[in-house]
């Protein structure tokens, strides 16, 4: 819900006009004036340099790193806006989305007889009831409506009652939108006309409600495969749709940063998050946050989000903000009283350098597994440092501290399809998919004690050593939690961070929390 009482920052959107137009614009191929360009790009900065600096004043190098920015009037982000539209005008007409997902997917199935219906699907949904594929497939949010593709003659029909699709209005691209009536009319004519039908299992319900009884159909397939093979690679649409989310996602989480103090309750920086979000166009969180203060930062899945932060104590939040059904994650997590103690700062430096180890794996035809090994090696390298590893000859220390996977698709849910499963045949990447990066160390109280239940096929001599050595150094980073996720888009040339505008070293970290936020 919104705070009350409070505006849109006029400081919270990072859009670095000039650095924009240099990366993204100039291999676009259309014929806009450059000249025009950086005239609008002169223009933003004199009104942003011409308005009160209170206000307006950007960040110096003296408060953090010249190539990082943080925030922008929203001067310059009117007037960028205003530069896309005249972009957009020239840009040439794109494919409809959704008409190459439904044609590539006829390739793969024969040319048979494709039904999608959107009634809860086989895999996470956004809301209640909602099927992801059959929106990846139409852009139609209806539920209960029924995609019919004819794979012979390559024709898309979406059957549902009237209303924002109807009958009466113009239908999607390439879609043709029929009333459900007419559906039980057209499918015994089309199931009659084709060998193979091809449909998720769960959904089956509708041949029976046309009136065919699955056992009177001899080759009915399913379709869910083929589609999960087709989701983890992202077109230049779904690309688009989630680097604005993680655009959301990191100012929301540097605002959020910067108003952080102690005293505050983990349910205030919430609602900062979820103001923020909304202001900036998402319609809210794409899974429930993780606000998690001192002892509640060592539990993986906390979501009560309703502690009294204090002094001392170590944030992990991670986060999701939805934008037109498609989600960024990104978990930050940073010491409340705006500096990391020693203790902190080691288990923090542990964990960052192994996701940077792992994310320079992550390149086109590497598997994701040799990334996720790597997250291991490093996080034990550390903890065998810090004296948290007593023998890196006993396999079973080798996982003592991990308590997650440490990464997974993301795009229309937060934890997003994979391909079909190949035994022996780990999952290669590609360009297009996007993957997160997330390893994480956490140190509850009680962490040991737990251990003995889970390790009793240990023997007892090395459990015993191990708890004698490592109990004493344990004891200084108890309550302690840290998880670092950034969103990583695989590209032909290696790899994207596409959630990297929120700092995530030591001193940028400190030096954003030195900050003053509207919020406090």
């Amino acid at each position: 819900m919104p705070v009350a009482g409070y505006r849109l920052p006029i400081t919270s959107c990072r859009l670095p006009v000039d650095a924009l137009m240099q990366s993204r614009y100039e291999n676009l191929g259309f014929g806009l004036d450059l000249i025009m360009l950086f005239s609008i790009s002169s223009a933003c900065q004199f009104l942003t340099f011409s308005q009160n600096s209170s206000l307006m004043k950007p960040l110096t190098p003296s408060r953090l790193p010249a190539s990082r920015s943080y925030s922008l009037s929203v001067l310059q982000s009117l007037c960028l806006s205003a530069l896309l539209v005249l972009m957009s005008a020239s840009l040439p007409a794109q494919s409809d989305p959704y008409q190459v997902r439904r044609d590539r997917l006829i390739t793969k199935t024969d040319k048979g007889l494709i039904i999608v219906v959107n009634n809860g699907g086989s895999d996470y949904v956004s809301s209640a009831g909602e099927n992801m594929n059959f929106y990846y497939l139409t852009g139609i949010t209806t539920l209960n409506a029924t995609l019919v593709i004819d794979g012979k003659s390559g024709k898309s029909t979406v059957y549902k009652p009237a209303g924002r699709y109807g009958p009466s209005a113009a239908a999607p691209a390439g879609l043709e939108v029929k009333t459900p009536e007419d559906l039980a009319k057209d499918l015994p004519r089309l199931v009659s006309a084709t060998p193979t039908i091809w449909i998720e299992m769960n959904q089956l319900k509708v041949l029976e409600q046309a009136g065919f009884g699955v056992s009177r159909l001899e080759n009915i397939k399913s379709i869910t495969p083929w589609i999960h093979d087709m989701r983890p690679v992202k077109d230049e649409t779904e690309i688009g749709l989630i680097k604005k989310s993680a655009h959301i996602n990191a100012l929301g989480l540097v605002e959020m940063m910067k108003a952080a103090e102690p005293g505050m309750n983990e349910r205030e920086l919430d609602l900062i998050l979820d103001y923020t979000f909304k202001t900036l166009g998402s319609t809210g969180y794409s899974f429930s946050t993780q606000a998690a203060s001192g002892p509640n930062s060592t539990s993986v899945h906390y979501g009560a989000n309703n502690r009294k932060t204090e002094a001392g104590d170590m944030m992990v939040f991670d986060i999701g903000a939805e934008y037109q059904y498609y989600t960024a994650d990104i978990s930050r997590s940073f010491p409340i009283s705006g500096k990391f103690t020693k203790e902190q700062k080691e288990i923090y430096t542990v964990v960052l350098n192994a996701q940077k180890a792992a994310i320079e794996k992550m390149k086109p035809g590497r598997s994701i597994n040799e990334a996720y090994q790597t997250v291991t090696l490093e996080l034990n390298k550390g903890l065998y440092a810090l004296g948290l590893i007593t023998d890196s000859t006993q396999a079973w220390q080798d996982s003592f501290w991990m308590q997650h996977g440490w990464g997974h698709h993301i795009g229309l849910v937060v934890h997003d399809v994979s391909g079909p499963y190949v035994k022996g045949k780990p999952e290669l990447l590609v360009p297009g998919m996007i993957y997160t990066m997330e390893p994480g160390l956490y140190f509850p109280e009680k962490y040991l004690a737990l251990g003995a239940a889970r390790y009793l096929n240990v023997p007892e001599d090395q459990w015993k050593t191990f708890v004698e050595k490592v109990t004493p150094i344990f004891k200084k980073y108890i309550n302690i939690g840290v998880r670092i996720e950034d969103d990583v888009l695989i590209t032909p040339e290696g790899n994207e961070v596409i959630t990297s505008e929120v700092p995530k070293e030591v001193a940028d970290i400190e030096a954003l929390m030195k900050m003053k936020s509207r919020f406090n």
